[in-house]
């Protein structure tokens, strides 16, 4: 009797399974499909997409390999590294030029070039 409820319960679970698996197949199409619509543009997520990520990724034990599709295992599981050494999540790119700096510059965009020359020696 006590082995026909393990079977029934695996067969429950089995059937939960493949529903999930084909929740999954879906999820990883529909990435596939944004992917090719970018065209070759990355997707570069925000600090706070990449936190949600890893919270997603820590009730999975970090095991993304095989379900990520926005960006590289390796890029993820250098988040996890980062994660684990105490770095901070930081935006990817050039860091923002100051005020004053960027005011200084556009400045001297129309600022004629014979003159430059003449103020600079």
């Amino acid at each position: 009797m006590l082995r026909w409820f393990y079977a029934l319960a695996h067969l429950l679970v089995e059937a939960g399974a493949a529903r999930r698996d084909a929740r999954i197949r879906f999820l990883k199409a529909q990435v596939k499909i944004l992917r090719r619509k970018l065209g070759g543009n990355l997707v570069i997520p925000s600090p706070d997409d990449r936190a949600r990520l890893l919270a997603i990724g820590q009730e999975l034990d970090h095991d993304v390999a095989d379900v990520i599709g926005i960006v590289t295992p390796q890029t993820y599981c250098r988040w996890v590294e980062q994660l684990r050494t105490g770095r901070r999540l930081r935006r990817v790119g050039r860091p923002k030029i100051v005020r004053n700096l960027r005011e200084l510059v556009l400045c001297l965009v129309p600022f004629p070039v014979h003159l430059f020359r003449a103020v600079s020696t």
